[in-house]
């Protein structure tokens, strides 16, 4: 096997759904790609790892793009077994069984009407220190020391209000797009705003008439610590409003709705200058280690959006924003 990102050739085992390759010079790679499950990893050796995560991107349909999956990486002294969940990209086709207000793995917003007005958010991939089995089990959200943002699903509301997802990572994820943009040109195009994830709340929903003029929040398709919320049709209540687009997963969802793009997943690194820890955080990188680029293109250095940066590519070369399922690399070499 080739690795092309690190441009070495190296032999492969091929154990479950992880790849463990080792080359000449003593680097090993642990890969993860996404199975729908819990995956572990135990440190062959306790010292310094090397660890990336990318999200994945959110729903396509048609001409409108969802938003594309973040990246994070970091250096962390690690020790004994880690749980690690990969999230799901958006284009993901439900079966007849499976829920539309329960979230794709990693978080990804589910669309009620997906295939026809919008698409499902893409899911975080994360490392935790919690054994729980379920990703969406909060004292296991808790334990998440690294998270890279989904992306959200794309609109398509029969020629107005259509509009793309928001970028997924980076200390504040992207917001969805709304065509034409806001004031609506068309009578009766109602729209939201469905903004991204942050470091301490999930991207919230806000609806406008289509001359501007606020209508309501709501909350009930706000954001939430871990993953979107998704509203099936018909709208139960008033303060709810079922999901065309799903919002990404994150360390806070983006925004789910309709007549809008869905709100990305943010990014999350502990230590990482900007990061808002919680209280269970298990971890902290290596100071001066850790990398953040979100799924338009953009690091984040500070606690504000920087120029322009691509991310490396998983499985070779580099990419403006992560396509596909998401995907994590554990890297350990000696001289670390």
């Amino acid at each position: 096997m080739t690795y092309e990102q690190k441009g070495i050739t190296c032999r492969q085992c091929f154990i479950g759904n992880t790849y463990i390759c080792q080359t000449k010079s003593k680097h090993h790679f642990f890969i993860f790609i996404y199975t729908g499950s819990v995956q572990t990893f135990t440190t062959p050796h306790n010292t310094t790892y090397i660890v990336e995560v990318w999200g994945a991107q959110g729903g396509d349909l048609n001409s409108f793009k969802g938003g594309l999956g973040g990246y994070c990486k970091a250096n962390f002294n690690l020790s004994g077994t880690y749980y690690i969940h990969v999230g799901l990209n958006g284009n993901y086709s439900l079966s007849a069984t499976e829920s539309k207000s329960t979230p794709l793995y990693g978080g990804g917003g589910v669309s009620g009407e997906y295939n026809k007005y919008g698409m499902h958010g893409g899911g975080a991939t994360d490392i935790r220190t919690s054994s729980v089995s379920n990703w969406q089990d909060e004292n296991g959200l808790k334990t998440r020391f690294i998270v890279a943002g989904g992306g959200g699903a794309n609109n398509r509301q029969y020629g107005y209000n259509s509009g793309n997802g928001g970028y997924g990572g980076g200390l504040t994820a992207g917001t969805g797009t709304s065509v034409p943009s806001p004031p609506a040109t068309i009578v009766n195009s109602k729209y939201s705003i469905l903004t991204g994830g942050t470091q301490t709340s999930g991207g919230t929903n806000t609806y406008y008439d289509a001359d501007g003029t606020f209508i309501c929040n709501y909350t009930g398709s706000y954001g939430q610590f871990g993953y979107a919320m998704a509203i099936p049709p018909p709208d139960p209540n008033t303060t709810s409003q079922h999901t065309q687009s799903g919002g990404g997963g994150g360390w806070y969802g983006g925004a789910g709705g309709y007549h809008c793009g869905g709100g990305g997943g943010s990014s999350f690194i502990s230590g990482h200058t900007g990061c808002i820890a919680i209280a269970q955080t298990p971890l902290t990188c290596i100071n001066g280690t850790s990398v953040m680029i979100d799924g338009g293109g953009h690091e984040w250095k500070t606690t504000s959006r920087g120029g322009s940066k691509v991310m490396p590519k998983p499985t070779g070369g580099t990419e403006t924003g992560h396509t596909g399922n998401g995907y994590c690399i554990i890297t350990w070499h000696p001289a670390l």
